[in-house]
């Protein structure tokens, strides 16, 4: 909840500010909260500045919260990310939250998830934007959209180019089914092993 209402806050005050002159409080409110839902839109995406695009694009990957019909890494995903690395540099070995110790488990997985879905992303924005000469900035968009499962549109019409429409369809099912649960699907969780090895010091900046 908390971190619902994070990114309702600030994903609406981020859009006032960059789009000040152009949309209302309204506008920026529906904006930020459609980009992580239903991807409906009150104003047009290509009319908003490029500060603007990348608020959106945060929030689209981000998503929803969990058991919802939402996509992205998740409201609870990004939470665990920003609790790892608050407590790696207060020095903390534990996440702790709230007076409660969150398995290190958790962390990792939404780290997983976080890459995979920018990975994702990122190969199959690059991809089309070489074969096709396509605006990398509108491609990105789109593809994030349809990872997410926002379906916010820009200005790109997928229908005139096949491999495209397959490539993006192939992006919308990964969102919706998620990166984790395909992996699990063709990697069996190892069994916990009663081993134990010396740990090695590693360095870090």
């Amino acid at each position: 909840m908390i971190a619902s209402v994070v990114l309702i806050v600030g994903g609406s005050l981020s859009i006032k500010v960059l789009e000040y002159d152009s949309m209302s409080w309204l506008d920026s409110y529906f904006m930020a909260v459609s980009a992580r839902s239903a991807g409906f839109i009150s104003y047009e995406p290509i009319n908003m500045n490029a500060g603007s695009l990348i608020v959106l694009i945060c929030l689209m990957l981000i998503g929803c919260s969990p058991n919802s019909t939402g996509g992205g890494i998740r409201t609870t995903g990004i939470a665990m990310i920003f609790l790892a690395v608050f407590n790696a540099f207060k020095g903390n070995a534990r996440l702790l939250l709230f007076k409660r110790e969150i398995p290190l488990r958790y962390a990792l997985r939404a780290f997983a998830v976080a890459l995979a879905f920018l990975l994702i992303s990122s190969l199959s924005a690059l991809m089309i934007s070489t074969i096709y000469n396509i605006s990398l900035k509108t491609v990105g968009f789109e593809v994030i959209a349809a990872i997410s499962n926002a379906g916010m549109p820009l200005d790109f019409n997928e229908s005139e180019f096949l491999p495209v429409r397959i490539l993006m369809a192939g992006c919308m099912f990964v969102g919706r089914i998620g990166p984790l649960t395909i992996f699990l699907f063709f990697l069996r969780e190892k069994r916990n092993s009663r081993l134990s090895y010396p740990q090695e010091q590693v360095i870090l900046g």
